[in-house]
């Protein structure tokens, strides 16, 4: 049995930012919507105009980290906008 490295077992600061922002993104979906509705968000179409005709998920995986940050910021002020 191999045992595992610590560099083996620790995630990237860019991997650590992925998650987060990821965790961020579908918090205030499931907070906002139904578990199917926010399940599937980031794969259907969206008319928004910063999707650009795109997925949210296409968009994400396009524009890296900085169109993460974009879909967590509009989707955090529309939570805000709703409480």
């Amino acid at each position: 049995m191999k045992i595992a490295t610590l560099s083996q077992r620790t995630l990237s600061a860019d991997a650590l930012t992925r998650v987060s922002y990821l965790i961020d993104i579908f918090k205030p979906l499931f907070i906002l919507h139904s578990e199917p509705f926010a399940n599937s968000w980031v794969n259907g179409p969206n008319t928004e105009p910063i999707f650009e005709g795109q997925t949210p998920l296409a968009y994400m995986i396009k524009g890296g980290i900085p169109a993460m940050h974009i879909v967590r910021r509009k989707l955090g002020d529309s939570a805000m906008a709703q409480s």
